[in-house]
């Protein structure tokens, strides 16, 4: 019997890892007046790789006339985009639109929304964290 919990000893480590480094999310939810709207977005200490974003709204009808940009460590990864662009999709290969990044743990991430009308917006981030010991 040792040597089958000797076995199952070996595969904890690579699962373990695989868990710890496995797809996270987190999702964030605020309200825009008309007008421009900066949202910071806090991820937790151990996120070291971004790997997408989506967006949704409970706008009837959807996105109309909303740009987003999106800002990591002052790097503007999209800059006054159609919201419709990067709006979540579950159909798809991904239902986020990828925008890989490298994250310190210490990051500052904001989001804009640019509307003609008050809404309520979803921001949903998809990272991955630092594998742990």
């Amino acid at each position: 019997m040792e040597t089958i919990d000797t076995q199952r000893a070996g595969r904890v480590g690579p699962l373990r890892r695989s868990y710890q480094t496995g797809l996270r999310s987190k999702g964030f939810r605020f309200t825009t007046s008309a007008g421009s709207n900066t949202q910071n977005l806090q991820l937790a200490g151990l996120a070291h790789k971004l790997e997408g974003i989506a967006v949704l709204t409970d706008a009837q009808g959807g996105f109309v006339n909303t740009e987003i940009s999106f800002t990591v460590n002052n790097d503007t990864v999209i800059e006054r985009s159609d919201a419709r662009f990067v709006e979540y999709a579950p159909n798809r290969d991904l239902p986020f639109y990828p925008f890989m990044r490298g994250l310190t743990g210490q990051d500052s991430i904001s989001v804009t929304v640019q509307n003609a009308n008050p809404q309520t917006i979803s921001v949903i981030i998809y990272y991955r964290q630092a594998p742990t010991n």
